[in-house]
Order: C-alpha cells, then sequence, then structure tokens
C-alpha cells in the first residue's frame, strides 16, 4: 500500500505544474462510487476513483496559481509532517500523554506570537481551522468581560461587511445570538473605518449599551485581499 500510494503522489507532484488552479470540466460523478462496507478494494482501484473523483475537478490548492488562503496550500515538507503524525498518531492535548509534542506546540505558539509582536505573557493552541479558532477567542472574551445572560441583550459587537460568517456563527454557539451587531462602514481600502467606529462606540455607550466585541478582520472574506 505504501509503495502504491507513494508512487501515486509523485505521479500528481510531477503534473502539477501542468495544472491548473480550478477544473470545471470534469465532473466527480456519482455518490454510488464510493463504497463503503466490510469489502476492502483494492489500493489500485482506490487510487483511481481519488484520482478521477476527488483530485480531477474543482479548486486545485496544490497549485502555484492558487492564491486563497482557505484551503491551505500544498506545501510538500507539510504533508511529510501529516504522515508522520498520522503514523505515529501521538495525542498532543495533554502533557502527560505526549509532554515532547506540547513542548513542539507550545515553542511554535512562542515563535508565532514573536512574529507577530505579542509580549511574553502571550499564550494560545493550535486549532484545526478558523471557525474554530474564532469560537474559542469569542468564548474567552466572553468570560474575562462577564458577559452574562441577563447583559447579552445591551452588549454589541462591531463588523464590517467583509467579515467572515464564522464569527456570528460562534456567538450563537457561545450563547450570544441576542447581542446587537452593528456594521461598521470600511474605507476605500476595505478597512474597518476606526473614526466610524468610535462614533458608534460613543453613541452605543450613551444609549447605555455595552460595547464589547471588535472584530477587525486582517483581510477580506469576499476578495481574499489581505491588509
Amino acid at each position: 500500500m505504501t509503495d502504491e500510494v507513494v508512487t501515486f503522489a509523485k505521479r500528481f507532484l510531477t503534473q502539477l505544474p501542468a495544472m491548473g488552479a480550478y477544473n470545471g470540466s470534469k465532473q466527480p460523478g456519482s455518490e454510488s462510487q464510493f463504497r463503503f462496507g466490510d469489502n476492502s478494494g483494492q489500493m489500485s482501484e482506490i487510487l483511481s476513483i481519488v484520482d478521477r473523483s476527488v483530485i480531477g475537478p474543482g479548486i486545485n490548492p496544490a497549485s502555484g496559481g492558487h492564491f486563497g488562503y482557505i484551503p491551505g496550500s500544498g506545501i510538500y515538507p507539510s504533508a511529510l509532517g501529516d504522515f508522520l503524525a498520522d503514523v505515529t498518531n501521538r495525542y498532543s492535548g495533554v502533557y502527560f500523554a505526549s509532554p515532547g509534542a506540547v513542548l513542539m506546540e507550545r515553542s511554535l505558539v512562542r515563535w508565532m506570537s514573536e512574529l507577530i509582536g505579542y509580549p511574553e505573557s502571550a499564550g494560545g493552541d493550535l486549532a484545526s481551522g478558523g471557525s474554530i479558532a474564532n469560537l474559542s477567542a469569542i468564548v474567552t472574551a466572553r468570560d474575562v468581560h462577564d458577559v452574562r445572560a441577563a447583559l447579552v441583550e445591551k452588549t454589541v459587537v462591531y463588523l464590517t461587511d467583509q467579515t467572515h460568517h464564522c464569527i456570528e456563527k460562534a456567538l450563537r454557539i457561545a450563547g450570544l445570538a441576542e447581542c446587537v451587531i452593528r456594521r461598521v462602514p470600511m474605507c476605500e481600502r476595505w478597512r474597518m473605518d476606526p473614526t466610524a467606529l468610535e462614533g458608534a462606540i460613543a453613541k452605543d455607550r450613551k444609549d447605555g449599551l455595552r460595547p464589547w466585541l471588535v472584530v477587525a478582520s486582517a483581510g477580506t472574506t469576499h476578495t481574499g485581499s489581505v491588509d
């Protein structure tokens, strides 16, 4: 199985420079081709289905012509890292289970914090994606600022029209769906207008509301541009 999969991967990498970033001409076929059950199939047949129906149609994030930040790029060394992580199957959720993996994650978080310019007191963890990361951040902010149920309807969140939909989804999951949502205007560079934000906060305070959360995206959801 290893030999067949590695050969398949090498062929994909060889063909990658000639592949486009998107293929809309190929169709994935029907659901029935993915037969799950107790009877195993031949690896060659499985790889053929993957090549034809999974890799062929749609976006090719591994392509050099794909510039979207979601999904991630196809960096081959990262794939090798994923392979080792899957094969060794270490559990990094607690120090006792895999102290080395936990230390590695802490070191990576420290390095990333330094890149951004956060102080030494900063901490964090690695999430599976932006949705769960934003949910974790919102729950943390909720608890730190003691946004209790009785205060939710007077608590204000400031977004723009470019804010990713996972923010509002996270607010619902965190029990904050009844927060007041303010859509702050943007400047000509698609950034939240700080003057408009200050005015909205001042007015909400005057009206007896509780300004709480400002979500200023580092990139626009619709255009993919990053500032």
